[in-house]
């Protein structure tokens, strides 16, 4: 009998959708191996959220609180071996509730927090920001960053960096709020005076509807929902402005020189950390900064070919693309060591 594994998520517009984007890769990857793995996914989040899953091949994931009626009979009909739970702070109360059904527990924290009652915490930033929460139940750093598998085939086939780069990828999260997209709209409006053109990926969920006026002040730009084609945007652009949260993993991976901004207090961090490594460009604030500081920021890019090779080489280099393949390796470790074994 295959390991029993139950995922725990939540996305929105206010909460963010990296959580459930990785979550559900993950989720996708372990199905292609049904005698390894048989996988259960609870979701907190709105219709959008169902969408999404269904394009990812996860039809029977459920829409529900944690620990909800749903999620009960889900779970009392599935008792899993290992729930991995990617929530933003997901409470001691909530893991305690999982832990008490006997299993054992892999919680993702972005934020370096040790989660007393998890068996394996997986921290993408740990070695780079909360070194100093590192315990032997912590793994993480670049090597744990879940980018899709076409994303990195893209970074693979991407070409010397062109002379003129004017195609730009534009996506500030999977959910956009009215205030994020007007200043960062203002910004796309002055780069398109200046002769740029692409796409600007708005997401899955927002708050706002976009008027005749505003498209054409964005003229030379195609305005897209939520897209599983990542990859092929990617290739078809020169350059990026997105915001820096998980996005700015997958533009690395993909080799696409960006600048990056924050839309809260964390991505600042995020933001500073992967100009330091040589990552990407980072350009602040995008819901408070000025349109015109940052659109200067993208034409100084776009019109240095070097810096654009640097930061593709050393995207690629340091998101290889490869930690689908070590989580898995890592959640079956941690079964085995407790006693548990695929029959």
């Amino acid at each position: 009998m295959p390991y029993r594994c139950h995922f725990r998520c939540k996305a929105g517009l206010a909460y963010g959708w990296g959580h459930l984007v990785r979550a559900a890769t993950l989720a996708a990857y372990l199905r292609q191996r049904p005698d390894i793995w048989q996988v259960t996914f609870a979701v907190d989040g709105e219709a959008e959220s169902r969408v999404f899953l269904d394009g990812r091949g996860l039809t029977d994931a459920i829409l529900s609180a944690p620990g909800d009626g749903a999620e009960r009979a889900l779970l009392g009909a599935n008792p899993p071996d290992l729930v991995i739970v990617d929530m933003l702070e997901p409470s001691p109360d909530l893991l305690a509730r999982y832990r008490r059904d006997g299993c054992r527990l892999l919680v993702f924290s972005d934020t370096g927090i040790p989660h007393a009652d998890a068996d394996l915490v997986i921290c993408p930033n740990l070695e780079e920001v909360w070194a100093a929460t590192r315990n032997d139940r912590m793994i993480g750093g670049l090597d744990f960053v879940i980018v899709p598998a076409a994303i990195v085939a893209a970074g693979r086939a991407r070409g010397p960096a062109p002379a003129a780069a004017r195609r730009l990828f534009v996506n500030m999260g999977g959910s956009v709020s009215r205030r994020v997209f007007a200043n960062a709209a203002a910004t796309v409006e002055r780069l398109a005076q200046r002769g740029f053109g692409g796409v600007f990926l708005l997401g899955y969920d927002r708050d706002f509807e976009i008027d005749a006026d505003m498209r054409r002040r964005l003229r030379g730009f195609r305005l897209m929902d939520g897209t599983d084609r990542l990859a092929d945007l990617f290739s078809a652009s020169d350059i990026a402005l997105t915001a820096a949260g998980y996005m700015r993993y997958d533009v690395a991976a993909a080799g696409l020189p960006t600048v990056l901004v924050s839309l809260v207090d964390h991505q600042h961090w995020f933001g500073k950390l992967f100009r330091a490594k040589g990552i990407a460009d980072y350009g602040g604030s995008i819901v408070d900064g000025d349109p015109d500081a940052l659109a200067a920021r993208v034409v100084a890019l776009a019109d240095d070919p070097a810096a654009r090779a640097r930061y593709s080489d050393t995207g690629r280099r340091l998101v290889d693309g490869k930690a689908l393949e070590r989580i898995a390796a890592a959640a079956e470790d941690l079964l085995r060591r407790a006693g548990k074994a695929v029959s």
